[in-house]
């Protein structure tokens, strides 16, 4: 039996989103390496601020936020000119970092704003699409496994009444309402499986790391849709009992 649990474990770690993710994002940031790295090139940086940007361990986390603006449907080039454009890089000991960390603001800032051109696009609601130059089967199966593991894990939350769904407000009635609700309650689940969250609030604990905090604005972006979509009902559900007690207040 014990041999049995220990299966089912290494499974459920391979199978997870926190491993199918690592695997999809290597496979994305490696694609758009050069492209980001022309794009740092011609964005108004010196040839010595450009090389330390390139050359900087926090590269990576760069490329991730610029990935992510693309995937809001924004341009990254554009975006990542304008946040060099807000000077104060020759004293910075990390320029990549600081970039990283202005456009994860920025993108912030404009979650609320007008509309990007394109819609978002994320698998599972939480990664960004790879896109680029990269082995196209590999990453469609990864892309594949992702969203169907999220499919189990919103499936199973939503038929046991997983606690962590207690905030999100009561599932809709309204099969449209539903639809979307559940949308956000997906984007949760994948971001609860990819960190090893397992506390009763939707989001766990704050983030740990960079990464996190990128998936973890993601995850609070889901969690007050599905909120509002849910409080969007709570009226059409109370609404025709209290238009019935006003009718009897009147007719009396």
């Amino acid at each position: 039996m014990v041999a049995g649990y220990v299966i089912a474990a290494e499974q459920e770690v391979w199978t997870g989103i926190a491993q199918l993710a690592a695997e999809y994002e290597t496979i994305a940031q490696v694609a758009q390496a050069d492209r980001f790295a022309e794009a740092v090139a011609a964005s108004g940086l010196s040839s010595e601020q450009v090389g330390a940007v390139t050359e900087s361990e926090s590269f990576g986390s760069l490329i991730a936020q610029l990935r992510r603006t693309e995937a809001d449907g924004r341009q990254p080039e554009q975006l990542l000119s304008l946040v060099v454009r807000a000077g104060g890089l020759d004293s910075a000991e990390d320029p990549a970092a600081v970039l990283a960390a202005r456009l994860s603001k920025l993108a912030v800032a404009r979650a609320g704003g007008t509309r990007p051109r394109r819609r978002p696009r994320y698998v599972a609601g939480l990664l960004p699409e790879a896109s680029g130059s990269m082995p196209a089967d590999m990453a469609h199966t990864l892309n594949e496994l992702i969203e169907q593991r999220a499919d189990t894990l919103t499936e199973h939350a939503i038929q046991e009444s997983q606690p962590w769904l207690r905030d999100l407000g009561q599932p809709p009635t309204d099969p449209a309402r539903r639809v979307t609700w559940q949308q956000q309650v997906r984007t949760i689940a994948a971001y609860r499986d990819r960190h090893y969250i397992t506390a009763a609030d939707p989001l766990g604990p704050a983030p740990a790391s960079q990464g996190q905090r990128l998936d973890h604005q993601r995850a609070t972006l889901a969690a007050r849709r599905a909120q509002a979509t849910a409080s969007q009902e709570a009226p059409r559900r109370h609404g025709p009992e209290q238009q019935t007690d006003i009718g009897r207040d009147l007719i009396r």
